[in-house]
């Protein structure tokens, strides 16, 4: 089982690689709501998101006016309990979500509310996502 859903084929009929999404959604899932749970008052609990930056390089500094540009990574980790986790490595490099997993999932948007251009975090090509 160590060779399922591996990324490398390994049976002639290549069934070792069929079916290996990662997540299991039922019918009620939406992707555009926030994953909450209650507590035992039936009050709304949100889930928390960590949220880490890795500098990889500053590109401008001007102390005079008090500006930098930075190039970094920013990482976000959380838990969504509707979410059923399936197929998943010990190598987290092969727990890495396809390109519709990452656009069918909840993902929190992180607004950068000190910049000139009010950004804010997107899932596009470049975004990689993958469970830990």
């Amino acid at each position: 089982m160590d060779r399922r859903c591996n990324r490398i084929t390994d049976c002639p009929d290549l069934s070792d690689e069929a079916n290996c999404q990662i997540t299991q959604l039922d019918s009620s899932y939406i992707g555009d709501y926030e994953p909450v749970t209650v507590d035992e008052n039936y009050d709304i609990e949100k889930v928390s998101v960590n949220v880490s930056v890795e500098v990889l390089d500053i590109l401008q500094l001007s102390e005079i006016e008090g500006l930098f540009t930075v190039s970094f990574k920013l990482f976000m980790t959380w838990y969504d309990p509707r979410v059923v986790y399936t197929n998943l490595k010990l190598d987290r490099d092969l727990n890495k979500l396809t390109t519709i997993e990452k656009e069918t999932l909840w993902k929190p948007v992180v607004v950068f509310d000190n910049t000139k251009s009010k950004l804010i975090t997107q899932t596009d090509e470049r975004t990689l996502a993958m469970i830990n």
